[in-house]
């Protein structure tokens, strides 16, 4: 996957070139996750600043989408060849940071939500729902609180 990379005086500006609302409330010095959607359950955005606080990586979990920001103030010599590989391959290792992160983060849930399902007690026709609907659950069907 190819990074674009936005050499700009700020990253706020990085994110309306990238096409993307700068998300409220974020601080650009930390790992963040943030809706790119204007839902607020969704966190599919993410944010790694890099340690010289003069640059970050950031994109879109749900689209795919990845960009980098270099600070560049207005008026500085155009970046060189070697300055646009080195904020590449520097955006490359923090998004794998990033991926791995992502990835632990979904095998916990995972591992979490399949000790409550495995808690659950079996649906049978009493449940209300199947009653509703005069249904008989399939085997293997669980009842559980409605969660959110």
């Amino acid at each position: 996957m190819s990074d674009s990379v936005f050499f700009t005086p700020t990253l706020a500006d990085a994110f309306a070139q990238a096409g993307l609302q700068y998300p409220d409330g974020i601080d650009a010095g930390r790992n963040s996750r943030f809706s790119t959607n204007e839902r607020t359950d969704d966190k599919a955005g993410w944010l790694r600043p890099f340690p010289d606080g003069k640059g970050a990586a950031f994109g879109c979990w749900r689209s795919g989408a990845s960009f980098v920001w270099q600070q560049r103030l207005d008026g500085a010599p155009k970046p060189t060849s070697d300055e646009l590989k080195q904020a590449k391959a520097q955006a490359a290792l923090v998004r794998k940071q990033a991926e791995k992160e992502r990835d632990e983060l979904h095998a916990k849930t995972a591992k979490t939500l399949e000790g409550v399902l495995a808690g659950l007690p079996d649906a049978t026709s009493a449940n209300a729902y199947c009653k509703s609907k005069g249904i008989v659950p399939p085997e293997g069907t669980k009842q559980g609180q409605q969660i959110g």
